[in-house]
């Protein structure tokens, strides 16, 4: 009693990475859906499967981005969601472009320059919605995270557009 369980210490380090790397592995084919959706291309789950070239790259700028946005946060909150603003489009990136996670990292706050405060009002809003509609078990978050990441993709795409001219 008042004593910390170090059996679930082995637990939690096993635990936490194998979860992590499934996540992502589901995320990556997610993300090549998402864009295909926006393009207007036929998608489906085959396509989870056929993005496990990515996968390594996705999950290590999923885990830099992870890291640097959480040592931000350690610093006053603010540099956290500077981080977390600027590196948002890097997963596209990845996907689409086939790029490696800090090249994915600088492109993304190549893109996102000059529309900070347009993904800061949209990650607001994506916290609200999760808050409102998140507490209907399992179907709200889904419907949430499947609107506000078709949404992200969405602004990827036209950032890009406009990038390209």
């Amino acid at each position: 009693k008042g004593e910390f369980p170090w059996l679930l210490v082995p637990v939690i380090l096993l635990a936490c990475p194998v979860f992590a790397a499934g996540y992502n592995l589901f995320r990556v084919g997610w993300t090549r859906i998402l864009l295909g959706i926006i393009d207007g291309k036929k998608v489906g789950i085959s396509d989870l499967r056929e993005s496990l070239p990515w996968f390594l790259n996705f999950f290590l700028c999923c885990v830099l981005i992870g890291l640097a946005t959480g040592v931000g946060a350690c610093l006053f909150v603010v540099p956290g969601i500077f981080i977390a603003i600027r590196t948002c489009l890097a997963p596209f990136l990845i996907v689409e472009e086939n790029m490696g996670p800090l090249e994915a990292c600088m492109k993304s706050n190549e893109l996102v320059s000059g529309y900070s405060w347009q993904i800061f009002l949209y990650l607001i809003l994506y916290s609200i919605a999760n808050m409102v509609v998140g507490n209907i078990p399992i179907v709200g978050p889904l419907l949430v995270m499947a609107y506000f990441d078709l949404m992200l993709a969405k602004i990827y795409r036209s950032r890009l557009e406009l990038q390209r001219g």
